[in-house]
């Protein structure tokens, strides 16, 4: 005896692609629909926590020991020492009032009158736009 002939149902074909394209469809919106969740989770919600957790990994003090040790004579006495050393920048726009705040670092550094002398006149030669004085 012949087997039937068995003819394709192309409807039937159809309807399963249709069925897949949907389901894959709403799989994909809905992880869509869950990073968007996720990202408002993190980036709204969360704000603060993370901002701060950024703020302290960008800002980090450490201090750095000099790579050299005391220089001594050969009697041992000190000949360099480690000392720290500061830059003080004034920038005039942002001084406001320029003279009021020439005299706060004067007191607060406790210069003398040559020393305020001193940066008067590096001050009126203009030396770039902002002066410095090292202490």
């Amino acid at each position: 005896m012949t087997q039937p002939i068995r003819l394709k149902d192309h409807e039937k074909d159809a309807r399963l692609v249709r069925t897949r394209v949907l389901v894959g469809a709403v799989a994909v919106v809905c992880l869509l629909c869950v990073l968007i969740g996720r990202l408002y989770y993190l980036q709204v919600i969360q704000y603060e926590y993370h901002s701060t957790l950024s703020e302290n990994n960008r800002v980090h003090v450490q201090p750095i020991p000099p790579p050299r040790g005391m220089i001594y004579d050969r009697n041992g006495i000190v000949i360099a020492d480690n000392r720290p050393s500061f830059n003080l920048s004034i920038t005039r726009e942002r001084a406001g009032k320029w003279q009021e705040t020439l005299d706060t670092i004067i007191e607060v550094l406790g210069m003398t009158a040559d020393d305020r002398a001193l940066l008067e006149k590096r001050l009126r030669q203009g030396a770039g736009r902002s002066s410095r004085c090292r202490s």
